[in-house]
């Protein structure tokens, strides 16, 4: 069921160093629910989706409207799911900002390392640790969503809905006991770890 997927990466100009620093979360990440059968494309996302959504007031990219734009230009494909990554703060109407965002029906998931780096020594091995596990709970979280998932109230859970930093760090880079066996449900055959 799972065998032959793309994972195509879509980086700013800002972000593909992080990301093709960091690319072994990534990749850890879509093994948990995908396996090892896929491949990984990288391209840069075209700066004309980013301007176009982009609010100038509240200097923050609308993730609804960066999403619908990335439409417009790519269609989706059978197999592919469409990672976009920016340095860039997103936001969704009714929130001062978020971390991530995934729209299921075309298998497209964008996330900004803007805050993932919040407070963070990059140059430290400490600092690139915790800016590590971030990037990768919030990926494993917004893949969570695609396969159906949704936020779970164990406030330790990856799924678990996290509004800041605080609550981003204290969740566990896995899924609880319960989220797992809802993904069983669902068809992923994913083992806590």
């Amino acid at each position: 069921m799972r065998d032959g997927y793309i994972l195509h990466l879509w980086v700013s100009e800002d972000s593909e160093s992080f990301i093709n620093d960091n690319l072994d979360v990534i990749e850890a990440g879509f093994k948990l629910f995908f396996w090892d059968g896929f491949e990984v494309n990288i391209d840069r996302l075209p700066n004309e989706v980013i301007v176009g959504a982009f609010n100038e007031r509240r200097r923050q990219v609308n993730v609804k409207s960066l999403i619908e734009g990335f439409r417009k230009l790519n269609n989706p494909k059978p197999n592919v799911v469409d990672v976009i990554f920016l340095d860039r703060d997103l936001y969704i109407e009714g929130r001062d900002y978020i971390f991530s965002a995934t729209h299921m029906v075309t298998k497209t998931i964008a996330i900004s390392i803007f805050r993932l780096a919040y407070a963070v020594n990059l140059a430290s091995e400490e600092g690139l640790s915790l800016f590590r596990e971030r990037l990768y709970k919030e990926f494993i979280h917004e893949l969570g969503h695609l396969i159906g998932l949704d936020h779970c109230i164990n406030e330790t859970c990856v799924m678990a809905f996290s509004p800041d930093i605080p609550h981003l760090d204290k969740k566990l880079p896995i899924l609880c006991n319960a989220c797992v066996e809802k993904a069983h449900i669902l068809g992923f055959d994913i083992s806590v770890k």
